[in-house]
């Protein structure tokens, strides 16, 4: 009701509470329309943000695997500049510190596989020279041609399992993998 200026009249209106509260209950719809919209594109939003993360991820995780298997080839490529381009770009870095001491402890085996064949080589060698030059002088000697027969066929037998070891080793690699700190790995990352 209201009072109507300079009569003594009130004016009342009646209006039914439906009426009266519809455009409450309109704007009361309307935000929790808003509300519930904007709940349903955050959760959208997320599952796809997981999912692009993830995918990237599971990149990483299936070279990690390679590279643990003993492929140093897989390099990832750098798709961005942000922790996912950071640890990509340190897992590059990784693998090629990995290939280059794989290499290197490969030519150290390699050397010292050298130095061991030279040394025996170098021992059964004296041994059959020294029968090979005494044979034309003792070649009657009958103890000399039992030991003669005796010695410088197992002296070449040792060089054929030589040859057959080193045959298996250039054919063969072997890997040996361990568990390893990657934070140790990762420090001389710039």
């Amino acid at each position: 009701y209201a009072s109507v200026e300079n009569t003594p009249w009130i004016l009342v209106v009646e209006l039914r509470s439906d009426k009266a509260y519809a455009g409450v209950r309109l704007l009361t719809m309307q935000f929790l329309v808003i509300i519930i919209l904007g709940e349903l594109f955050v959760f959208v939003l997320s599952i796809a943000l997981a999912r692009f993360f993830s995918r990237h991820l599971q990149v990483i995780v299936d070279r990690i695997q390679l590279v643990a298997a003993g492929d140093f080839e897989p390099r990832m490529v750098i798709w961005s500049g942000d922790e996912i381009g950071q640890m990509a770009r340190a897992f590059n870095q990784m693998t090629e510190k990995l290939r280059d001491a794989f290499i290197q402890n490969r030519f150290a085996v390699v050397g010292e596989v050298s130095i061991w064949v030279a040394h025996e080589l170098k021992n059964s060698l004296a041994a059959v020279k020294s029968f090979v030059q005494m044979f034309p002088r003792r070649y009657l000697d009958r103890e000399f041609i039992e030991t003669f027969n005796r010695v410088v066929p197992g002296e070449i037998g040792r060089w054929e399992r030589m040859l057959a070891e080193l045959s298996g080793f250039s054919s063969t690699i072997e890997l040996r993998l361990s568990r390893c700190d990657l934070n140790e790995l990762l420090r001389d990352v710039p």
